[in-house]
């Protein structure tokens, strides 16, 4: 067995060390990578005005410390979108102010936000992708909140040379956005390519949108390291 890690690099090293604890082998060959933005003039005057910080992925809570210097803005809550962007606040000695459902959805968030003791009266910091979805804007729209948005980081698709990654059996997939970039790398591969191959996809959303012919789909509850590495062993 040897597995393809597809995300971006610095998140897919811890990957690797994850499985190599466990004797499984695995390549790195990120089809994503990572371009934080400087924002911090946008909105360095208006940032106190916030009672709370929306994460939507590790991504944004990275780009809002290095605009800001997250040990900065300890007064405020945090709602994160996933337990794996809670795990990572906690890093810098902070609480998420939800329980992160592993979910990942802004769905689930907002049915949490609405639980919040007069919530319609706060002011929310939504932070994200450029072209990330709409859902918690349109729902603040919707309701009348006092929010804003700020995008802290652009996906961009990298290029692999496929045939330099060498063989493998299982592949991590992680977001949808990584398998529109792993389909457009392997848009030269016929179908026998595939069929050997089996797909880790990080949720039903991603595993629904899968159009390679593989010989197996399996889907993990969410796209945290520990979720996929324990739905690979179950299936091995």
């Amino acid at each position: 067995m040897k597995v393809l890690i597809t995300r971006q690099k610095n998140f897919a090293e811890k990957t690797k060390d994850l499985l190599m604890q466990i004797n499984i082998d695995s390549v790195i060959a990120p089809v994503i990578e990572i371009n934080y933005l400087d924002v911090k003039k946008e909105i360095e005057n208006s940032i106190n005005i916030y009672d709370f910080i929306i994460l939507t992925s590790q991504n944004s809570l990275i780009g809002l410390d290095k605009n800001f210097n997250i040990n900065n803005l300890k007064s405020k809550k945090f709602l994160c979108i996933g337990p794996s962007t809670a795990s990572l606040l906690a890093n810098y000695s902070l609480e998420s102010f939800n329980d992160p459902m592993p979910e990942f959805s802004s769905e689930k968030l907002i049915s949490q936000i609405e639980q919040i003791r007069d919530f319609k009266n706060s002011n929310y910091l939504i932070c994200k992708g450029i072209g990330g979805k709409q859902t918690l804007s349109e729902f603040f729209k919707k309701s009348l909140i006092s929010f804003n948005e700020i995008f802290l980081y652009e996906r961009i698709t990298k290029i692999q040379n496929i045939d330099d990654i060498g063989e493998f059996t299982h592949i991590f997939v992680t977001s949808n956005d990584i398998l529109k970039n792993l389909e457009h790398n392997f848009a030269n591969k016929d179908q026998s390519f595939w069929i050997d191959k089996v797909i880790v996809a990080g949720n039903n959303k991603i595993a629904e949108k899968i159009k390679f012919s593989t010989k197996k789909v399996i889907v993990a509850n969410n796209p945290t390291d520990e979720e996929m590495i324990k739905t690979l062993l179950k299936n091995i």
